[in-house]
């Protein structure tokens, strides 16, 4: 069974897609994540699957990866792998952003140190910004101003581009000034988070890929 991004193949007569209610991906995150209805499952008629299709994977694994950094919960070892892994980042390369060495970037996926508060503090404000890329933003301005379509449909576009500002803004300072890491926690208190595609985006059929990565938190 294949995991697909956005795919436009078409179905057989003896094929039906099925929108889950809630799907639990393989992201090798070391806690839960569960999407609500975001996830389709091509199925033959005898129910067995054949597919499943979760939209644009990479934008999936930003916004979880930034959602665990504005989760007050120190990270564990695991927590550091999967979001430097999230980002498509080296360890290495991670190492040289933050200030620390390549092998201790190592020991500290594998459980051998610790980040300190600082360099941890500075890994989750990247998390956070990269969710939010300002070249999304610029190109999603150009395209809204681009857009041949009529104005009332264009100062839509231009509010749901404010919002989306607004957000990254209010989280990089969040994750920035306000933000303490804490180190205690029940041991039986597993993180858990829900996410949804944009209800304007996942049941649009002109969508872009880029608009697909518009996931958030469902309430």
């Amino acid at each position: 069974m294949s995991t697909l991004c956005n795919p436009s193949k078409k179905l057989s007569k003896s094929q039906i897609l099925v929108t889950l209610d809630e799907y639990e991906p393989a992201l090798g995150a070391p806690f839960k994540v569960i999407l609500h209805k975001s996830v389709q499952q091509i199925r033959n008629d005898q129910g067995d699957v054949i597919e499943t299709r979760i939209p644009n994977m990479a934008g999936l694994l930003k916004t979880v990866a930034a959602r665990r950094a504005m989760c007050d919960r120190k990270f564990s070892p695991a927590d550091v792998k999967f979001v430097r892994k999230a980002l498509c980042l080296k360890g290495s390369s991670l190492a040289d952003i933050i200030g620390i060495s390549a092998e201790h970037m190592s020991r500290c996926e594998n459980g051998d140190r610790v980040l300190s508060v600082s360099a941890e503090k500075l890994l989750r404000v990247i998390a956070v910004e990269a969710r939010y890329d300002t070249i999304d933003f610029e190109k999603s301005l150009t395209s809204i101003l681009s857009d041949s379509k009529n104005p009332e449909d264009k100062s839509e576009k231009f509010k749901d581009l404010i919002l989306k500002y607004r957000a990254a803004v209010s989280d990089l300072k969040s994750a920035i000034l306000s933000l303490k890491i804490s180190t205690v926690h029940s041991t039986d208190d597993e993180l858990e988070f829900v996410f949804s595609l944009r209800e304007s985006t996942k049941d649009d059929p002109d969508a872009s890929e880029a608009e697909y990565e518009e996931y958030s938190e469902a309430a």
